[in-house]
């Protein structure tokens, strides 16, 4: 579940995925001629390349303040008839810029006449994104006419920057080989201009200042940089993109200087300039709900808990934004009132009802896992896009956060962990503190079923148990849905061995109480799964199997993978050795033990049943491409355990 509640977050996002990814390309006048077999002996089985991916930002100190103005141009050269899925393009923005000057065309191939095509027809939308109601994204759209085989789009354009707080990155890499790629940066004397480059190598990156008396460039330029692909499970795009972040320090405006971004505590006094006036004046309908709901609750844990699940359960969460709303949370009775509100809102509320409970409470501001960055190493509004309350309870802090409806009292919700948050407590005052990554241990899905051998099929009862996030999985999965939809997802979740796998009944428990796990009975049968041959009967026990054949290819992988939680999953299986039969042969045990994953599986005969226990642990958010030898040496060992069988022989 992603929650983007900041607008900038959302032009960041669509910057990287619209034009980047999408490769909004090209601008101006196209001079001479592009060879384009060669492009394609350089570019082999490549569809794309792009020509320029150029920007230059001026910056000035005028009358009215400082003036920040952008020229974009692109130019995309197409070397395949792959070519429809660049035809249709969006520039993205919002109420903090403003896009003019919009030249786009097409050239069409030299044997077609090399025609230049000018597109006619821009349109202006709202860009709605996954929330209800409106947002201040918006975006131009358009089709480059007659896209085609060794013809070009080029895209120029203008952008001003209404708000200093607003300079989106501009990144190195796009899904297509960069020709040549720049982005330079003019200030004046007046202003002090910091960057980062951030995002996996950058040694291949150009750098040139030049400083002159009144003003100075800064010039970062790439030269034949191949395509960014995207693999599954990748961290963020920013994690291993190029780009360089610019913000503005200070600069000195009519003889005065005026501080921007420099440091974390400046982003926080914006922060705090924009949030200290809300909530100012107590509301009596939420006084009271919060009186009623902490009426005889034994200590403030039981206090925080009671209003957590109230807001949870009472305050739907819907994202809307426009221009500073994106920043700014509404008034804890509004939301209250109205019933529903995006993560500030919700935020506002939980911090105003801790408070109104006798809780120190505070309005936090976070990035979830889909930011890379740090506020210490970035401290601008691209560091976090979320906003959730921090109150202190036993003389510890906790984070709640209501976006995650289900999410158990003293669970951060999965996308914050181990992230840095940035809790306000008044004018000045602020800690960043790190959010704790919840341990293996309570992410848990235990499975234990009895099994029947009767001919070639196995039946009997089972339970499975879900717990923290594991059972969150199940839940939001199997939330809202209609009950026969539902049901098929709780089946789904049970499936093992393989399709034949059939559950006739089942029922649970907890589904719907945070605080207790969730509980699975069910009863199953699995036809065609035992091996009978002759007097003996032959049983792979290891009915579920995770992780088989699931190698990461060493060379082929650029990036880490990451992983959604920390877990362990354990299938406990009972066989039930038939009369007349005793056991024959008994796999061994087998294990691989790492810090960051392993495995046991164990078998015993007990009584009259035998008795196979596997455990795989992931203790891990990130798997770094350093781990992936070690990560294949694991699945070699457990691919060979899953072939394991138990031999029951017959005594006649």
């Amino acid at each position: 579940m992603l929650i983007v509640d900041k607008i900038f977050d959302v032009i960041y996002i669509y910057r990287v995925v619209g034009v980047v990814l999408g490769m909004a390309l090209a601008v101006g006048n196209a001079v001479g001629q592009v060879n384009f077999d060669r492009l394609r002996g350089d570019f082999p089985d490549k569809n794309a390349v792009l020509m320029k991916n150029v920007e230059h930002m001026n910056i000035e100190v005028r009358d009215t303040g400082l003036a920040i103005l952008t020229d974009y141009y692109y130019e995309i050269a197409y070397l395949s008839d792959r070519v429809t899925p660049y035809a249709n393009k969006s520039i993205y923005y919002s109420d903090f810029s403003e896009i003019s000057d919009i030249e786009a065309k097409s050239i069409t191939a030299e044997k077609t006449g090399g025609k230049s095509l000018k597109v006619l027809n821009i349109f202006t939308k709202d860009d709605f994104g996954s929330g209800i109601f409106y947002g201040s994204g918006k975006k131009k759209e358009f089709t480059f006419p007659g896209v085609q085989k060794d013809g070009r789009s080029i895209l120029s354009y203008k952008e001003r920057i209404k708000d200093p707080h607003f300079i989106s990155p501009y990144y190195f890499g796009s899904f297509a080989p960069v020709v040549y790629g720049e982005f330079s940066i003019t200030f004046p004397k007046e202003v002090k201009v910091k960057y980062k480059l951030y995002g996996g190598d950058t040694s291949n990156i150009e750098f040139e200042p030049r400083i002159g008396k009144k003003s100075t460039t800064y010039v970062w330029r790439v030269k034949n940089y191949p395509e960014m692909s995207y693999e599954q499970d990748a961290p963020p795009f920013s994690t291993y993109s190029p780009h360089v972040i610019i913000y503005i320090d200070e600069y000195e405006f009519k003889g005065k200087r005026v501080e921007v971004l420099g440091t974390v505590k400046d982003l926080y006094n914006w922060y705090f300039s924009l949030t200290h006036k809300v909530n100012q004046q107590e509301d009596a309908n939420l006084k009271s709900i919060t009186d009623s709901l902490v009426k005889g609750a034994n200590d403030d844990s039981e206090k925080a808990r009671r209003i957590f699940y109230w807001v949870q359960d009472k305050i739907k969460y819907v994202a809307f934004e426009a221009g500073l709303e994106g920043f700014v949370p509404r008034e804890a009775g509004l939301v209250c009132s109205r019933k529903f509100g995006d993560c500030k809102d919700m935020a506002s509320i939980l911090a105003t009802m801790f408070r109104y409970a006798g809780i120190k409470s505070h309005l936090t501001w976070i990035g979830t896992r889909d930011i890379p960055y740090s506020y210490t190493e970035v401290p601008l509004p691209i560091t976090d896009n979320h906003m959730i309350a921090c109150a202190e309870i036993n003389g510890e802090k906790l984070f709640f956060d209501a976006t995650g409806i289900a999410t158990p009292y003293g669970f951060p919700t999965a996308m914050i962990q181990g992230k840095e948050a940035l809790v306000g407590n008044g004018e000045g005052m602020f800690e960043i503190i790190h959010v704790p990554i919840v341990d293996k241990e309570k992410n848990m899905m235990v499975d234990t079923m009895t099994i029947n051998v009767d001919d070639k099929i196995l039946k009997g009862k089972g339970k499975t148990v879900y717990s923290g996030y594991r059972k969150l999985d199940v839940f939001y999965k199997h939330y809202s849905k209609q009950k026969d939809e539902a049901n098929g997802i709780i089946k789904a979740f049970l499936k093992k061995g393989n399709n034949k796998f059939a559950v006739s009944e089942f029922n649970y428990t907890g589904m719907d109480d945070r605080d207790k796990d969730l509980m699975v009975n069910y009863e199953y049968t699995l036809p065609d799964y035992a091996k009978v041959l002759s007097d003996q009967i032959y049983v792979n026990l290891n009915l579920d199997k995770s992780y088989e054949n699931d190698e990461i290819d060493i060379n082929g992988r650029r990036t880490d993978i990451e992983n959604e939680y920390k877990y362990i999953d354990r299938h406990v299986s009972k066989l039930i050795i038939p009369s007349g039969y005793s056991v024959k042969y008994l796999p061994e045990n087998e294990s691989f033990h790492d810090a960051e994953f392993g495995f046991d599986i164990t078998y015993k005969k007990l009584d009259n049943a035998v008795y196979c226990d596997k455990s795989i642990y992931m203790n891990h958010l990130v798997l770094t491409k350093s781990k992936f030898d070690v990560w294949n040496k694991m699945i070699k060992k457990l691919n060979k355990a899953y072939k394991e069988v138990v031999v029951l022989q017959s005594a006649k």
